[in-house]
């Protein structure tokens, strides 16, 4: 025992011994030769962040040549709790060496922000360093903007759909009366709209501009599908939204095949021969109709037009998916963004069956129900449905509108169209 006692004391005053230099020769090291900064994952230095961005805490040995150091430091946040960046201990460290944390601002930190690192190293330096940061507000991305790209967007495609004497200033104006004529009438008139304001300004028959948009409104959910598959979500989703998914992909096959058969001319000129035989007036208008219909469609069967309308139709949803993403952060609903997409395609499938003028009602309630499956309370699912809605409905119907009026047409003709 009394041999066990003699060994750890001469051990004990051994170290005090050999460490007792090191602490009398210790110096302080300014900030200017181990340096904090802040900086992004990408060793970007950046002095203002927001909430939820990454953050890199980075520490520089400078120009010392160190042989060890140990490091530890806390992070400061204005209301938010206060951060401890972990122990560190390095060996052989260089002059180019860093040490560094990389973590996440709160997302409920806001204002003025700092963190402060203690280090010791071999052979007796010793310090602090620190380094200030602001944590701002996520400015509201420009929505406005997005929509207003997409409908120019939309328009585009559906110019190159209709032939290459149709301008995008036709289909622009046409395509803005339609969506006024859906925002104030039921049952989607306003597809029947967009075609009669095409026939009025290009002189066209009435059922050939009537094709132009049904084929354009196929690429439209083309792009819709496309988008719903790419960021389709890993979690479960519920029956009803599965067997939706199904049934819009088993009328897109029927419409590609309907497609196909209506850009052969041959089918189309027996099909249109049998039906002019039959003693009945709708049958021989109707095959008046198919022939302007494939008319139409044996000019969009190349595969680079239907690569560049589906490519177009993709990102005007993918657009309209940012415009939602904006609302939601504007009014601080907490979604991830992959989830975003998604859902403003479900969203506009849905509303493609015929409702309520301006869609008022089933918009909500399917945007609430879509949000809802990604844990958003369902009182914010509603004021996020309410500005979204109103962030297109308001602009759609002062411009078409105004667009109405311009070309000297009237809601009660359109009223009276017949197909």
């Amino acid at each position: 025992m009394k041999h066990n006692f003699i060994t750890y004391a001469a051990i004990y005053f051994a170290t005090i011994i050999f460490f007792l230099p090191v602490r009398l020769d210790a110096q302080l090291i300014d900030n200017e030769t181990l340096s904090l900064r802040t900086t992004d994952l990408n060793n970007n230095i950046k002095t203002t962040f927001n909430p939820g961005d990454p953050i890199r805490y980075a520490l520089s040995a400078g120009e010392k040549k160190l042989w060890c150091i140990s490091v530890r430091g806390t992070v400061t946040f204005a209301g938010a709790s206060q951060e401890r960046l972990g122990l560190q201990y390095e060996r052989g460290r260089s002059v180019s060496d860093t040490i560094s944390w990389d973590s996440r601002v709160p997302d409920n930190a806001l204002g003025a922000a700092s963190a402060t690192v203690r280090y010791f190293s071999f052979p007796g330096f010793f310090g602090t360093s620190s380094a200030s940061f602001t944590v701002e507000e996520k400015q509201p991305l420009p929505e406005p903007s997005f929509i207003g790209t997409a409908i120019c967007g939309s328009s585009f495609r559906w110019a190159r759909v209709a032939g290459t004497s149709v301008l995008f200033r036709d289909t622009f104006t046409a395509l803005l009366i339609g969506l006024f004529i859906n925002n104030v009438l039921p049952a989607r008139l306003g597809e029947l709209a967009r075609g009669y304001a095409l026939s009025r300004k290009k002189n066209s028959s009435f059922t050939y501009s009537l094709s132009t948009v049904m084929a354009d409104r196929f690429f439209d959910l083309t792009g819709l599908l496309l988008l719903t598959f790419i960021f389709f979500p890993k979690q479960q989703l519920p029956p009803q939204v599965s067997k939706g998914l199904y049934l819009v992909l088993g009328l897109l096959v029927a419409c590609i095949i309907g497609i196909l058969l209506f850009s052969r001319e041959r089918f189309v000129g027996h099909l249109s021969t049998k039906l002019m035989k039959v003693e009945r007036s709708f049958l021989k208008r109707f095959a008046k109709t198919i022939l302007d219909v494939q008319e139409n469609l044996k000019r969009i069967t190349s595969p680079l037009l239907l690569v560049l309308f589906i490519a177009i139709s993709f990102g005007t949803w993918f657009l309209m998916s940012l415009a939602l993403y904006a609302t939601t952060l504007a009014l601080g609903v907490s979604v991830p963004f992959q989830y975003i997409p998604f859902v403003c395609a479900l969203l506009n499938m849905g509303i493609t069956v015929p409702s309520s003028p301006g869609y008022v009602g089933l918009y909500q309630f399917l945007l609430v129900y879509l949000l809802s499956l990604f844990g958003v309370p369902k009182h914010e699912g509603f004021a996020t449905s309410v500005l979204y809605h109103a962030s297109w409905y308001i602009p759609y119907t002062i411009v078409g509108f105004s667009l109405l009026v311009r070309e000297h047409m009237r809601i009660r003709d359109i009223q009276q169209l017949k197909v």
